[in-house]
């Protein structure tokens, strides 16, 4: 049986580690494959270090940059395309309206504005 493929896409590496870090080694503790979608800085080793897959991009959060945003939808297509996810779990305005068109293609998807509050839990106490 194949490992349930799950994706972060969040803009920057900090934040995953603040607010998404423990419920990715969760995943991963209950034989998860899990990923990250994001722009990465000096926790990118860290993150690698759990067994976390990334993929780097720019979202360039504080422009709105047409050219880098259309960029960055083809290339999270490719991505989540490529490696067919089960679960798709984006977090962040900018995130979420770049990766709304490719990200309707997976099923199942999580999107999370909400800050700091873990909206995958629920399924998470169902598998552990």
């Amino acid at each position: 049986m194949s490992k349930i493929k799950v994706c972060f896409v969040i803009s920057e590496d900090w934040y995953f580690i603040s607010h998404r870090f423990d419920l990715a080694k969760k995943f991963i503790e209950n034989n998860f494959n899990v990923s990250l979608i994001s722009n990465f800085s000096k926790y990118q080793n860290l993150i690698k270090k759990a067994g976390i897959k990334i993929n780097n991009i720019n979202f360039r959060r504080s422009k709105i940059n047409i050219i880098n945003d259309i960029y960055n939808i083809v290339k999270i297509n490719r991505i989540i395309s490529k490696n067919n996810y089960r679960i798709v779990h984006v977090v962040g305005i900018k995130p979420i309206l770049i990766t709304s068109i490719p990200v309707d293609k997976t099923p199942a998807l999580n999107r999370s504005i909400k800050l700091g509050v873990d909206s995958l839990t629920s399924p998470l106490r169902a598998i552990s």
